[in-house]
């Protein structure tokens, strides 16, 4: 049996976790930063906690949406000086987190005097846009959700459609037999030569990673990708013409990555054609190098086409592993 001080359980108590085991003890030196500033939370029971610089209806609507696409119930906070208000190193020394994402700099600014530090003893720290930005600009909502992606901490798989709130915030969700039609659509609008609707229910009927891109009601994008013996292979990333060039692609992208290094893989290769600059850029500032090519890969116009051969490995200081 794990015995606990009564401040640590006043503190359990207090934030409604009824299952409490302790993680191994953190090294001294792993402990990177203190923080002096006063948070009140709300009741959760995940290992992320979030730090909002208010609690108002409009953040809450926000919250809700976020807090269905992190793993496990996560614990939302925000800035409070009276009775009941906890400290942040505090909380972060006692393990209960190993996600800290805190929303804008001017609130990061209220606990760091310095830039934010990557970790506060077990955990990571995350700087995110501001609740107002991420509701008032495209661009935050498309840094929030690539953010989360690429720290690790979205779920591995989303709602089905009918509990998506209809939002333009972009969710990504695993797609079955029943969005082939509308995976298919996209592709014939993409791409002068397609893959084939029977291809696609080839890789769904083998076990295939298949992830869609869901914008409000409309399925956006999708990815394909499989993995072998610790390699992964990205076999298609796709996104409707109407919603290319807003990073779009880069969010599936970051999450195919994420998901395989969950799985244990050590790098990930895909081909593209050559033809194909925007593709072959979107790779390379991920980190792709290109290390070959095929010769007559893809159908083309007159004859065949190349493909450009581009392998990523995954190093652990990756924000995806």
């Amino acid at each position: 049996m794990i015995m606990l001080s009564s401040r640590r359980q006043d503190y359990l108590d207090a934030m409604g976790i009824g299952v409490w085991r302790l993680r191994e003890p953190i090294a001294p030196e792993a402990a990177v930063a203190t923080c002096p500033g006063q948070l009140k939370l709300s009741p959760g029971s995940g290992g992320t906690l979030l730090i909002c610089a208010v609690d108002s209806d409009s953040a809450t609507h926000l919250a809700n949406d976020i807090s269905r696409v992190i793993d496990g119930r996560p614990v939302w906070a925000w800035p409070f000086t009276d009775t009941g208000a906890v400290n942040l190193t505090q909380a972060v020394a006692e393990n209960l987190f190993t996600t800290v994402a805190i929303f804008g700099k001017a609130l990061a600014a209220q606990f760091f005097e310095d830039e934010l530090p990557g970790h506060m003893n077990s955990a990571n720290l995350v700087l995110l846009p501001s609740m107002q930005d991420i509701q008032t600009q495209a661009g935050a909502r498309r840094l929030l959700w690539t953010t989360l992606c690429r720290s690790g901490m979205l779920k591995t798989g989303y709602p089905a459609l009918t509990a998506i709130p209809d939002r333009k915030h972009p969710l990504i969700r695993r797609l079955g037999l029943e969005d082939v039609d509308r995976v298919y659509e996209i592709e014939v609008l993409a791409y002068p030569y397609p893959w084939s609707r029977r291809l696609f229910v080839d890789c769904l009927r083998a076990g295939y990673a298949f992830f869609g891109l869901q914008i409000g009601k409309d399925l956006a994008g999708y990815t394909i990708f499989n993995w072998a013996v610790g390699e992964a292979h990205l076999l298609n990333l796709c996104v409707h013409p109407d919603w290319q060039h807003r990073g779009y692609g880069s969010l599936l992208l970051e999450y195919a990555i994420n998901h395989v290094v969950r799985h244990e893989n050590k790098a990930m290769f895909l081909e593209v054609r050559v033809s194909n600059s925007h593709a072959t850029r979107l790779y390379k500032n991920r980190g792709f190098k290109i290390i070959g090519s095929r010769r007559s890969y893809y159908q083309a116009g007159e004859g065949r086409e190349d493909a450009i051969v581009m392998r990523l490995e995954f190093r652990s200081a990756d924000p995806a592993a």
